[in-house]
């Protein structure tokens, strides 16, 4: 049964959205202690699906995500340097805090 909540973690993130079992399912967001969050899709705990992920320093992903990671091509904007933005090339990067999700 998918309901909606709000989970606490111990370093002071949280996560608000959907769960099933007091796991992050569908939709949600989580949100860091140092400015980062994802809105967006989760599946069993981790980034699944598409999202948005905005980091404190102004660095943002808008595409597809699959198991934690960025997946297919996505948009990738850097604010904090100019105003840099681009295409993302599948599995380059590790997600931001995504040890959260594990």
């Amino acid at each position: 049964m998918i309901k909606n909540e709000t989970i606490k973690y111990n370093d002071g993130s949280f996560y608000t959205g959907d769960t099933k079992h007091g796991i992050p399912n569908a939709e949600g967001t989580v949100t860091y202690g140092d400015g980062d969050f994802y809105i967006g899709n989760f599946v069993n705990g981790v980034f699944e699906g598409y999202g948005t992920c905005t980091s404190a320093d102004g660095e943002e992903y808008l595409g597809i995500l699959t198991s934690n990671k960025y997946d297919l091509e996505g948009i990738f904007n850097e604010y904090a340097n100019g105003g840099i933005k681009g295409l993302h090339q599948k599995h380059s990067v590790e997600l931001f805090h995504s040890y959260l999700m594990k």
